[in-house]
């Protein structure tokens, strides 16, 4: 009975200890996977900075798409509300139609 009992129970053990390499299988596996979709991450995320890189872009307008840098620039100046020295007229009837100085 004994033996029967040892057995059973090695059986039982070398069953579990199937599964529980099956189960490390599969845990590999899914490292491996994470590892490779870390690299491929990494490597489309430098492809995304050189492709957002400022340096390309201009180069990418000038060349291939033909604009051209300009010649002068007009910067707009800013204009405080209850400026005394710069006053800010108030909107006529239609805000939205043109301005009349």
């Amino acid at each position: 009975m004994a033996a029967i009992g040892a057995f059973v129970a090695l059986l039982f053990i070398a069953g579990f200890h199937s599964v529980l390499v099956s189960g490390q299988h599969d845990v590999d596996a899914l490292q491996v996977r994470l590892t490779a979709g870390r690299g491929e991450t990494q490597m489309l995320r430098m492809k995304v900075a050189q492709l957002e890189s400022p340096q390309r872009i201009q180069d990418l307008a000038l060349g291939r798409l033909g604009l051209k840098t300009p010649r002068k620039v007009a910067y707009l100046t800013s204009v405080v509300l209850g400026d005394p020295t710069n006053p800010v007229p108030a909107p006529g009837d239609d805000p939205f139609g043109p301005t009349t100085p």
